[in-house]
């Protein structure tokens, strides 16, 4: 595991460090973020602010103590202790950001049908995909659909990741534009 800390600083996307966040990374171990959430949650009683594939972020406050952090440590020492490190896959990188073909807004407007999530490649989405934390779309409505982002939309449906923002609450199917 890997705690992130102030060496991060300067670094591609990094003005500065919270120390008030505790980011690990638990992929080292072979789980992702999220079952590592799921595994803290359920056997040792500890809830994590936030979770991906590859990590996990606990928030540090004014009303922690320091059992609170000890607990946490102790938890993932035990966690580490019982597992042998497994291989795991790297975690797909995150899709480029797709094209904006249309405005946000016309495509809020315009007509759309109902397609299959495996057929959408090509499509302009009329909806965004979301993964909730962080809450960040990996598309947008007017944005062209493309394979790397309905793999990682699969990627992200086998982590069962929170995802939001689509009519079709499983995710099988996405609005594009378009007339049926």
């Amino acid at each position: 595991m890997y705690a992130f800390g102030k060496e991060l600083i300067g670094t591609p996307g990094c003005f500065d460090f919270d120390e008030t966040k505790l980011g690990i990374c638990v992929s080292g171990l072979g789980y992702t973020g999220y079952e590592m959430e799921a595994k803290l949650r359920k056997e040792y009683n500890i809830q994590i602010e936030m979770s991906d594939l590859s990590n996990i972020l606990a928030i540090v406050s004014i009303g922690d103590k320091e059992e609170n952090l000890t607990a946490l440590i102790n938890a993932l020492k035990d966690i580490s202790s019982k597992t042998e490190k497994k291989e795991y896959p790297k975690p797909p990188f995150i899709p480029q950001n797709p094209k904006m073909i249309v405005s946000p807004r016309d495509a809020f407007y315009s007509p759309k049908k109902i397609v299959p999530l495996d057929e959408s490649v090509g499509e302009i989405a009329g909806e965004m995909v979301m993964a909730y934390p962080p809450g960040i779309p990996v598309v947008c409505m007017g944005e062209r659909i493309t394979q790397d982002v309905v793999d990682y939309i699969k990627i992200l449906k086998e982590q069962k990741t929170q995802l939001q923002g689509t009519a079709d609450p499983y995710i099988n199917s996405i609005l594009v534009l378009g007339v049926d």
